[in-house]
């Protein structure tokens, strides 16, 4: 499917990551892949950096067969990762809830 607009996209995107625990894996990625690319320009461990992607994006790209029960949402590979920085936020900040509502009845 093609996106016309980010937010478009956004809300397909929360809508392919509904249940909490997908959710959580996304998060544990995605602070784990962060870390490890500050970690490793910090102290220019060079090799970290091939660890980086598929740690990182591995766990969130497992919750989807394993937890949603869907195939990952990768169709864009760079509002993929802003959205998974923007979920992440919302999460932390406990503004997540009216946007996984909104993007449920959208997909409905």
């Amino acid at each position: 499917m093609t996106y016309e607009s980010f937010d478009q996209y956004w809300l397909a995107y929360l809508a392919a990551h509904s249940k909490p625990a997908t959710r959580v894996c996304h998060y544990i990625g995605t602070v784990l892949g962060l870390f490890l690319g500050i970690a490793a320009s910090f102290f220019v461990v060079w090799w970290a950096l091939l660890v980086l992607g598929p740690i990182g994006y591995g766990i969130a790209l497992a919750s989807h067969p394993l937890v949603q029960g869907n195939r990952p949402f990768a169709t864009r590979p760079l509002w993929g990762l802003a959205s998974d920085l923007r979920m992440l936020w919302f999460a932390v900040t406990n503004q997540l809830r009216p946007h996984i509502e909104r993007a449920v009845r959208t997909a409905t």
